[in-house]
């Protein structure tokens, strides 16, 4: 059975959105000056060196339980529904500004 977690795959993966979803930004002003939209396992792993070198550099790294614990969340982030997302989101923001 497929847990959701506010209509995303789970937990692991909201949460990095909520901390790093702001990205989505930085592609939208990408295909603003460059008129290319963004591959969305380009964006996959953007998101993910981004998150992990930012927590990584904020954080001491953590070995025993604790460190063990954290690797599991971490590998449980499906990066590329977050990258479908963003990579969503410019498409519709491209649609809405051709509109106007």
């Amino acid at each position: 059975m497929d847990q959701k977690y506010n209509g995303w795959a789970n937990k692991e993966t909201w949460l990095v959105n909520l901390w790093y979803g702001e990205v989505a930004d930085y592609y939208l002003e990408q295909y603003q000056s460059t008129g290319e939209l963004p591959d969305a396992d380009d964006v996959a792993e953007f998101i993910r060196f981004a998150a992990e070198e930012g927590e990584t550099l904020s954080q001491p790294p953590t070995n025993g339980l604790l460190g063990d614990f954290l690797e599991t969340c971490w590998s449980e982030v499906n990066w590329h529904e977050i990258a479908e997302i963003i990579t969503e989101f410019v498409l519709e923001e491209v649609e809405e500004n051709s509109n106007d």
